[in-house]
């Protein structure tokens, strides 16, 4: 992100930037909370075992993502607060909808893989951005968290766990 300075960061333009810092972290929050929720949901209904198998320690690192989220509210002195992001939304909507409408088998699991694959790279887009701000305006323990995230969904995602 070559483009963003600290020009502006302080004065009303930082106050705008901090306020869409804020409203992307809860949007974040909002979005590993309902992943989170939706694999729960999703593990049974898969047809491989091993992607049963890789659901339950993807669970387990979305849920250390939200824990993460709340710890960076923290250090802000922010409330921990979810607001519900439409692009993630939409994108779960979909993956129940194909869970619902596809009978059991291979089918159903690459839509399954593929639906985690787009929330996975949706969160990575957003994970860079949101890092990159934090340091900009000097949330440095929070970026720290941030990064450990981004390290995450980059290195272990949903496949990457089928291995």
């Amino acid at each position: 992100m070559a483009i963003l300075t600290n020009q502006g960061s302080t004065g009303q333009a930082g106050e705008t930037l901090n306020g869409l810092f804020i409203g992307g972290l809860k949007n974040m929050y909002w979005s590993e909370l309902r992943l989170a929720t939706s694999l729960s949901n999703m593990a049974p209904g898969a047809a491989s075992d091993d992607l049963k198998n890789a659901i339950l320690p993807y669970l387990e690192q979305t849920e250390n993502h939200a824990d993460r989220l709340r710890l960076a509210f923290l250090y802000m002195g922010e409330a921990t607060k979810a607001t519900k992001c439409g692009p993630m939304d939409r994108i779960i909507k979909e993956a129940e909808t194909l869970m619902d409408e596809m009978e059991e088998g291979t089918g159903r699991d690459i839509a399954l893989l593929s639906a985690v694959q787009e929330a996975e790279h949706y969160k990575i887009a957003n994970y860079e951005t949101m890092q990159t701000v934090a340091q900009l305006l000097g949330y440095s323990e929070t970026a720290e968290l941030l990064n450990a995230t981004l390290q995450e969904e980059q290195v272990c995602g949903l496949l990457a766990m089928m291995n």
